[in-house]
């Protein structure tokens, strides 16, 4: 049977962890996507495209449009959770993934889910973000290089 000062020990050990993991959860992506959206929009405003409000699933969202090309960009979580109602918003239209910089046909959901858990460990220790997961839904007057200068700006 373990001393009365094991216990206390145990017990002041578990209050310190979940202290230090409610303190890490306050780093989320959200910044990060709201940061990245940000820079996105400056740029193709500065191109001419106009902004409208997005209809965001659960967290940030964007549309831009100009003449007859219409995208609309959507922070999607890493874990693939987002995947049936964006292939529903995007039917018809051209759909593409980004994700740190890469342009994807599909989500890369390993990929992201891996980096989304590697983040979560690596928080434990210091503050780190993952690159946040954005869907890229657009109309078919848009050009393929307006996806790609998407992808630069949306890291």
């Amino acid at each position: 049977m373990p001393s009365a000062w094991t216990k206390v020990a145990l017990i002041t050990l578990l209050v310190l962890s979940l202290g230090l993991k409610t303190w890490r959860s306050n780093a989320a992506d959200q910044p990060h996507q709201q940061a990245a959206g940000t820079i996105l929009v400056d740029t193709l405003a500065g191109e001419g495209f106009a902004l409208s409000p997005g209809e965001g699933l659960e967290g940030t969202s964007w549309v831009v449009s100009r003449d007859a090309c219409r995208i609309e960009i959507t922070a999607v979580s890493p874990l693939g959770w987002h995947q049936s109602a964006i292939d529903a918003r995007a039917r018809g239209q051209l759909l593409a993934y980004v994700y740190s910089g890469r342009i994807y046909g599909e989500q890369p959901v390993m990929l992201t889910k891996l980096d989304h858990y590697w983040h979560r460990l690596v928080n434990y220790f210091h503050s780190s973000q993952q690159p946040p997961v954005f869907a890229v839904v657009s109309s078919d007057a848009c050009a393929g290089p307006s996806i790609e200068r998407l992808a630069l700006h949306l890291q």
